[in-house]
């Protein structure tokens, strides 16, 4: 009745309790996946449904509770096809177990649009990750293959603090007058004077 009203907070308090006093009584079970299907549940739905099997084997109504849970609640991790593929097997399961409800073919077609929709769905984004493939081996056979020049190394202030001695100069020769060379000292750019 709590589950019928929406209230789905409050029947799952009370159909706990029934369940906790007798654990074998299917239908509490049955309506308590029910409150936890309403409430967005699908870990704890699908568990007591599938309890529901394990006490009735033969049992319909879990499937289609089953089957309906797939359709309405997405489970985290689930991709949608397998949802759906998984709702119609469910529903197969209720009608071969003599489950009769009005609401089935439609169910079913439903179930079977959004398969089709989603698989539509797959293969374009495969075509587009496919396109994007080959424009991206298009435009890098396009263009020529770039030189990689490091930038030119000077010594780290780590070096520097090794070889106190050096000091970071280098000797350029540059001619003084004609015909003579001397020698003139240079820092090396962004180095550390070591004291």
């Amino acid at each position: 009745m709590l589950n019928e009203a929406q209230d789905y907070e409050a029947a799952v308090t009370e159909l706990e309790a029934a369940v906790r006093a007798a654990p074998d009584f299917a239908s509490a079970r049955l309506n308590l996946g029910n409150a936890h299907r309403g409430q967005g549940n699908f870990a704890r739905a699908r568990a007591e449904y599938e309890q529901v099997l394990m006490l009735m084997p033969r049992t319909a109504d879990a499937y289609f509770n089953l089957a309906i849970l797939y359709l309405d609640v997405e489970p985290p991790g689930m991709e949608p096809l397998k949802r759906y593929k998984t709702a119609l097997t469910h529903f197969d399961n209720y009608q071969a177990r003599g489950g009769r409800d009005d609401r089935i073919p439609q169910y079913v077609k439903d179930a079977r649009k959004l398969i089709d929709r989603e698989e539509r769905r797959l293969e374009r984004e495969q075509k587009d990750q496919l396109r994007k493939a080959a424009e991206a081996q298009k435009a890098a056979e396009a263009s020529p293959p770039r030189e990689h020049h490091p930038p030119p190394r000077c010594p780290t202030p780590s070096r520097a603090r090794a070889s106190r001695r050096r000091r970071l100069t280098f000797h350029h020769l540059r001619p003084k007058q004609p015909g003579t060379v001397t020698r003139r000292r240079v820092r090396c750019p962004g180095a550390h004077r070591l004291g």
